[in-house]
């Protein structure tokens, strides 16, 4: 199952902490980003939109393919650059624009995978590989990916 969702990446932390005084001793206390959590339930909601009525989350092992998270080129970028994202999302050419600064990957994948937890899949423990990781630039910002099952023999389930 592909899966689109027209929401800009954005990077963050799955908690945030600080240090409170307890007794006279330092205590580190954690707690969830106000924003992480409007994130989550964004991605939910957009997620809700394309699952099928009656969709039930998968319960076997979960595969994620293509896993890519689009942000938006910057205005300063070069001439020569535009023209390489125009291409590859006309599909005249194969190869994109690389983002290859931060953030990296586990702060990009874990809010989304969090947001899929109990909608997309039971729980996101059961994705078990993710193939094909990348960031690229493009005009509008968004994240795609492919979804599928398959039991303990590696065999996609319907």
């Amino acid at each position: 199952m592909h899966i689109h969702l027209d929401i800009a990446p954005r990077p963050k932390q799955s908690v945030r902490s600080k240090i409170i005084w307890v007794g006279g001793k330092p205590r580190i206390k954690t707690y969830p980003d106000p924003e992480l959590v409007a994130y989550q339930n964004e991605i939910g909601y957009l997620l809700r939109k394309q699952l099928p009525f009656g969709y039930r989350p998968l319960a076997n092992a979960v595969v994620i393919e293509n896993l890519t998270f689009v942000f938006k080129a910057p205005k300063s970028l070069k001439k020569k650059y535009k023209l390489i994202i125009q291409e590859y999302e006309s599909g005249i050419s194969t190869k994109p624009l690389f983002r290859k600064i931060t953030p990296d990957f586990d702060n990009l994948s874990k809010p989304l995978m969090d947001a899929c937890n109990k909608l997309l899949f039971k729980d996101d423990c059961l994705v078990v590989k993710v193939t094909e990781i990348i960031t690229i630039y493009g005009n509008s910002p968004h994240i795609s990916f492919d979804v599928r099952s398959i039991n303990s023999d590696g065999y996609e389930t319907s």
